[in-house]
Order: C-alpha cells, then sequence, then structure tokens
C-alpha cells in the first residue's frame, strides 16, 4: 500500500503501476471533482458516445449521493468517526497535463475508477477544528475495508514524524556508512535508543522549555520531550559496564637496557649577522 498526501496525482500513478498488484491511497484537496460512469447508452442514439456521467463534487454537497457504504466507530482520540465510501468514480483528464501531453493523439485518454472515501471526525487530539473533513482516494486489486484504509492513513503520520524525530535528534542519517552491514547495525542502534525513549515515557521529569505549552495531567510524553528529560534519569540507572579490574604498575625499564632516556633537540637559534653582533 502507497500513501500519498496532496499533490500527488492518483491517477497517473495508478496507470503507470498498473502491472503490478498495489494499493494506493492518496489524500485529496477538498476541491477535487470526479465523475461517475455515464448511464447506458439507449438504441439508436446517435453522436459520440459520453464518457463521463454526473459530477461528484467534494465542496459541494448537493452533488453527492447516498453513499455505497457507511460506517461510523468510536475513537479514543477522534471521538466519532465516520466514514462513507463511494465507488467507481473517476477524474476528467485533459492532455493540457504535462503528464498526459505525449499521449497517441488517436487513443482516448484512460478510465481509471477508484473509490472516494470521506472522513469525518467529532475532535482532533491537539484541539483544533474539524472544518476540513478527510478526503481520501483509493485504488486496489480488490476494494477494501474503509476502515482499515483510515487506519492506514492516519499511520502515514505516525511514520513521517517518527523518520523525521529519528533523522534530527537520534542521528539516522549522521553517519556515512559504506557497507550495507554497517547501515543495518547503525539502524539497530537508532531503534535501540528510541526504544529506552518509549519505555522511559513515565519515568522522566517534563523538562519543556520556557515556550512549550504544558501538556494537560495525565498525558504521555513525546520522545522529543522524554529526551529532554532523559539525562537526568539515565544518571540514576545502575552502570550496564563493568569497570576494569585494577592492575598493579608495571615493572619499569629492565636492568642493563641499553635504551636510555633520549636528549631533547637543540633550540635552533639563526646565525649572527656581522651587522647585527649579539
Amino acid at each position: 500500500m502507497i500513501l500519498l498526501d496532496t499533490g500527488y496525482r492518483g491517477a497517473e500513478l495508478a496507470t503507470e503501476l498498473d502491472c503490478l498488484s498495489v494499493q494506493l491511497l492518496v489524500r485529496l484537496r477538498s476541491n477535487r471533482r470526479f465523475h461517475f460512469d455515464p448511464p447506458p447508452r439507449l438504441p439508436g442514439t446517435n453522436g459520440r458516445p459520453q464518457r463521463h456521467g454526473a459530477e461528484f463534487s467534494c465542496a459541494r454537497p448537493d452533488t453527492r449521493p447516498a453513499p455505497d457504504s457507511e460506517v461510523s466507530l468510536d475513537s479514543d482520540w477522534y471521538g466519532k468517526v465516520t466514514i462513507r465510501a463511494w465507488r467507481n468514480l473517476h477524474q476528467q483528464l485533459t492532455r493540457r497535463s504535462s503528464w498526459w501531453s505525449d499521449w497517441p493523439e488517436d487513443t482516448p485518454l484512460p478510465i481509471v475508477r477508484g473509490t472516494v472515501l470521506h472522513v469525518q471526525v467529532e475532535r482532533l487530539p491537539h484541539g483544533g477544528g474539524t472544518e476540513r473533513d478527510l478526503w481520501l482516494w483509493h485504488l486496489g486489486p480488490q476494494p477494501a475495508d474503509p476502515v482499515l484504509l483510515w487506519m492506514a492513513y492516519m499511520r502515514r503520520f505516525d511514520q513521517e514524524n517518527f523518520h523525521r524525530f529519528v533523522k534530527g535528534h537520534l542521528g539516522l542519517g549522521a553517519a556515512r556508512l559504506d557497507a550495507a552491514e554497517a547501515v543495518d547495525r547503525w539502524i539497530a542502534l537508532v531503534l535501540a535508543a528510541y526504544t529506552q525513549l518509549h519505555l522511559a515515557r513515565h519515568l522522566v521529569d517534563d523538562l519543556r522549555r520556557p515556550w512549550q505549552a504544558c501538556p494537560p495531567l495525565g498525558t504521555t510524553l513525546s520522545p522529543y520531550r522524554v529526551r529532554l528529560g532523559f539525562r537526568r534519569f539515565r544518571a540514576k540507572l545502575p552502570a550496564i559496564t563493568k569497570p576494569p579490574k585494577p592492575r598493579p604498575a608495571g615493572p619499569g625499564r629492565p636492568k642493563g637496557s641499553r635504551n636510555g632516556p633520549k636528549h631533547p633537540r637543540p633550540t635552533y637559534r639563526p646565525p649572527t649577522s656581522p651587522c647585527h653582533p649579539e
């Protein structure tokens, strides 16, 4: 499953990946428009067959008929979540786009049908407004569960924040490694450090910066906030490695050795000039 943000062209990517068994899930802008399939052609109708049917606009509720499926669930972070799905919708592609400029003139542009998902939530975890709904477009070898698609897209934000954190604060991209084995070991060390921060989220104090807001009581600290207070907590932990064993001093230089102390080199002084005697 390929998860993409707004700005990526789902229909174009689906055309390029037609030979692969992959699923595309793309976030849509709130002003995107789609079309249903045209009605069946009546016998005896003249003219060119119609390729696009009724319009479906994400910004106009009056163009959206009853969904093919609708499901509601309760989430701890988002409250009541309602997911509606309309299947077999496609976009009206044009040759003005740079992607389709090289398409053969005698061949019509493809019709890429997918599923449009509309997600409405009761609240957001950070307390922001819910005026803007989430629109998704899915295309795969077979229809997928709308709830599973929404949960998969929510995981996309977790993955992006994880990669940004381990690159910026744990040094994932700081090492310049040539061997693949060294890269695997470095990634394992970074994941171990991230796991330490995750396990210590209930043990460290919240040492926030002066410009950071105080989290509500009972809120789990993020790995970034845990990292700020982990230095104090690490000083209280027992040592993982043992100190080296005490050893007596060496016997020194053996008697009769010819390797005596070396004399220091003489200091270089420039030769005196007759015009400037010492």
